[in-house]
């Protein structure tokens, strides 16, 4: 793993490496990952809420962990509220 990502290492500090290579594998994850596009648009809700305290690196970025994250969030968000 060359980077843990921002949800597991806020700062980049746990796991130092180069400057870039945070935004490198960003994009590497957006490009190969399903769902991972949109996914980090809610992380800071989901780190505020606790739901990757037990995830590890592979978990968080998985496809199905970011497709449980849209699907969940999003209706959280949306202007109607849950299930309207």
């Amino acid at each position: 793993m060359l980077d843990v990502g921002r949800v597991l290492d806020p700062s980049g500090e746990a796991f130092p490496a180069p400057p870039e290579i945070r935004s490198f594998t960003d994009t590497i994850r957006r490009l190969h990952i399903p769902f991972y596009e949109e996914a980090p648009f809610y992380f800071n809700e989901i780190v505020a809420d606790g739901e990757f305290s037990d995830c590890n690196e592979v978990t968080v970025f998985s496809p199905d962990t970011c497709r449980q994250i849209i699907e969940t969030y999003e209706q959280i968000d949306s202007p109607t509220g849950p299930g309207d």
